[in-house]
């Protein structure tokens, strides 16, 4: 990979190292001799659910850069990338989820330890942004740009319709909820949804990422420190049997199927009460539907005591 290519922009634990580091001045270059007139830099950048306008707001604080950005489908995006450096044609700087850095750190070089040291992210940020930008605990490949974990979004028209007051704050609520929430015709067939919880990406939006949270929150290592290999195996039995016991026509708890639309369009229409989404989903959804009326709180816990777990 070329050397111009230096650093990443990550999205929904996503980076932006470039721009940090250019601010700061460590980008070598960036400032002429003796500190004096700062020289250009272009760079063609990247990225997905951020606006040419924002990007420019963002750019126009940093001295001396001239960015070109270009914002892509993120439906097609990783593919786009992947394709655009093979053949040679990808841009300088761009952004990735985080969880594709395992499976694209050979097209990725760290910045120098000397330029900025584990010792300085772990003052500077999260644990999470080391586990997932600095795996050998010794080079840094990005930062992140802001951090979007889950969240639960509930339709505020539906929980007053319900008498429902508050959100859960634990999963021990979000199952009591259920009931109260949850439509079912005369022969039990759901027909509004409580919650999109218990299936499959095939028609909820970010299960995968909910089944790890449930894992993570319940002490479960996902991989080793180098992601070399899956460790959840084993422990993460009981979060799994949790989550999908919310899609089994057996449990008390069922409330959802592969035969409901997709999440995000089901809580669009108001058909479902909760989902568990990121912020970023919010602008989507409120231009679904303008009236709707989204309430967010924190994602449920295993108790209301001990460190959140989000």
């Amino acid at each position: 990979m070329p050397k111009t290519r230096i650093f990443i922009l990550g999205l929904g634990g996503l980076i932006v190292l470039a721009l940090i580091l250019m601010l700061t001045g460590l980008i070598p270059g960036l400032k002429g001799p003796g500190g004096g007139k700062i020289q250009p830099v272009a760079l063609n950048v990247w990225g997905v659910f951020m606006s040419p306008g924002t990007f420019a707001e963002i750019a126009a604080n940093i001295p001396g850069f001239a960015p070109n950005y270009r914002e892509l489908d993120p439906l097609t995006y990783e593919a786009d990338l992947v394709n655009a450096l093979a053949a040679g044609k990808g841009p300088d700087v761009f952004m990735i989820h985080s969880s594709w850095a395992p499976k694209h750190f050979e097209k990725l070089a760290p910045i120098s330890v000397s330029q900025l040291g584990i010792s300085s992210l772990r003052d500077l940020y999260p644990t999470v942004v080391e586990q997932d930008f600095a795996p050998d605990s010794g080079a840094v490949y990005a930062l992140p740009l802001y951090l979007d974990t889950l969240a639960l979004l509930y339709n505020k028209n539906i929980f007053d319709q319900k008498g429902v007051a508050l959100p859960p704050a634990t999963w021990t609520e979000f199952q009591e909820l259920i009931p109260k929430l949850r439509e079912t015709d005369s022969a039990g067939r759901i027909v509004r949804p409580a919650a999109a919880i218990g299936g499959s990406g095939k028609n909820i939006n970010r299960a995968a990422d909910l089944i790890s949270l449930l894992m993570l929150q319940s002490g479960v290592n996902m991989t080793t420190s180098d992601f070399s290999k899956a460790t959840f195996a084993e422990k993460g039995r009981n979060p799994l049997l949790f989550y999908t016991k919310f899609a089994n026509p057996a449990s008390e708890f069922y409330t959802w199927n592969d035969t409901q639309k997709n999440s995000l369009d089901s809580f669009a229409s108001e058909e479902t009460a909760i989902i568990f989404n990121y912020q970023y989903r919010l602008r989507a959804l409120k231009e679904k539907n303008p009236f709707l009326e989204i309430g967010i709180a924190p994602m449920p816990q295993a108790s209301k005591t001990g460190t959140a777990v989000k």
